[in-house]
């Protein structure tokens, strides 16, 4: 997990800035965000794997 203080750092490199409490609140989404990202895939992966090992194929 990234720090606060990386976070902050990284979203205040342009123009736009931040509080503490939006890089907070932004963090917290992206890891949100990851976990949805990280969950699907690994459905997807076990789906796949179920229909690759199928041992009955169509003639």
């Amino acid at each position: 997990m990234l720090s606060i203080e990386k976070c902050y750092e990284l979203l205040n490199n342009n123009e736009k800035k931040y509080t503490i409490e939006e890089t907070k609140e932004i963090r917290k989404s992206l890891y949100q965000f990851a976990d949805i990202i990280y969950e699907t895939k690994q459905r997807q992966d076990e789906k796949f794997k179920r229909e690759t090992s199928n041992s009955i194929y169509k003639s």
